[in-house]
């Protein structure tokens, strides 16, 4: 597949409702998004990571909520950053055509939900184009694991804060295996003393090969994802 992080740069979608390619995504937001410059920034890193002034909208639920206003892929700590979890697959699928995964790989899954869900029947893509149509328009924020197992992405899934947030369940050594760090900041919700949660991800950030961060509008207030997240990076 011809998927790498030099197409990550024109990766779009960021925003639902907005292009992904040419391929329009359900719309669920209200305004003009098509105007803004929503693409990946390379290779820059978390000083770049910033909540956009414009509100989304989500019809289902009348809520409005902030997203980021672009998706960040730092080079230099093999690091993406993103808004919509589901878009982490498209970071997982570049790391994997850059080899900077090899061999077994492991998905440590940080996340207040489990995201393991099986999406519609759909065909493998085959190109960038393809992947970017199937993230985000098939494959949900609460799919997309199930899909990297399926593509040879990832050979084991360890899931952390769904069901409990013990710290002593992340310590734990990964072998040989490729590691990525997948981290969901809406992970921290109900956590009342975040300190030691930081400084374990700060360390396993470290540790791993590739690491995915979503900060999941809609389900943490942005500011708050973010204040944890340079919490994370003090504790490194």
């Amino acid at each position: 597949m011809a998927f790498d992080y030099s197409d990550l740069q024109d990766y779009g979608g960021v925003m639902t409702g907005s292009e992904i390619g040419t391929i329009r995504q359900p719309e669920v937001v209200e305004g003009d998004y098509t105007d803004l410059d929503y693409g990946v920034v390379v290779p820059e890193g978390l000083d770049d990571v910033t909540v956009s002034d414009v509100e989304s909208f989500n019809s289902e639920n009348n809520d409005a909520f902030v997203r980021l206003d672009q998706y960040v892929l730092d080079l230099d700590d093999d690091v993406f950053y993103v808004d919509d979890h589901n878009h982490a697959l498209a970071g997982w699928l570049a790391a994997s055509n850059e080899n900077v995964l090899e061999g077994d790989t492991v998905l440590l899954h940080l996340d207040d939900h489990y995201d393991g869900e099986m999406p519609e029947p759909f065909f493998p893509p085959e190109s960038v184009g393809e992947a970017e149509q199937l993230i985000g328009d098939m494959i949900q924020i609460n799919e997309f694991i199930y899909p990297a197992e399926q593509w040879g992405l990832v050979d084991e899934t360890v899931n952390w804060g769904v069901e409990n947030k013990n710290q002593q369940l992340l310590h734990r050594d990964f072998g040989e295996s490729s590691l990525i760090l997948d981290l969901d900041l809406d992970v921290f919700n109900g956590v009342e003393s975040p300190g030691p949660i930081y400084r374990m991800i700060g360390g396993l950030m470290d540790e791993a090969d590739f690491t995915t961060v979503a900060t999941s509008p809609g389900y943490i207030l942005q500011e708050e994802a973010l204040t944890h997240l340079e919490n994370i990076m003090e504790k490194r």
